[in-house]
């Protein structure tokens, strides 16, 4: 009996094919399985420093926003040109 039907939806009445290949023997096993150990061990390190404190990311929320206003409205305004703040990054 075909995988799919003649329309090429598939049989979903049929146990699916097994697979053909073998287990590995238990000494190839274990030996597979100790590698990927040490590599795991190898991988583990010390945990990276932190971001940084709560409160100074939470007093730098509240002030940041307030900031990006004031530069822009400042850089909006006339004669903006000459604001030495209100220029593009220098390549």
């Amino acid at each position: 009996m075909p995988a799919t039907t003649a329309d090429g939806y598939p049989n979903i009445n049929i146990p699916p094919a097994q697979p053909t290949g073998t287990l590995l023997p238990p000494d190839e096993r274990k030996r597979i399985i100790s590698e990927l150990e040490a590599l795991r061990a190898k991988q583990g390190g010390p945990a990276p420093a932190g971001a940084g404190s709560a409160k100074a990311l939470t007093s730098e929320a509240e002030t940041h926003g307030a900031a990006a206003i004031k530069k822009i409205e400042a850089c909006s305004e006339e004669g903006a040109a000459d604001n030495p703040d209100c220029q593009p990054p220098a390549e």
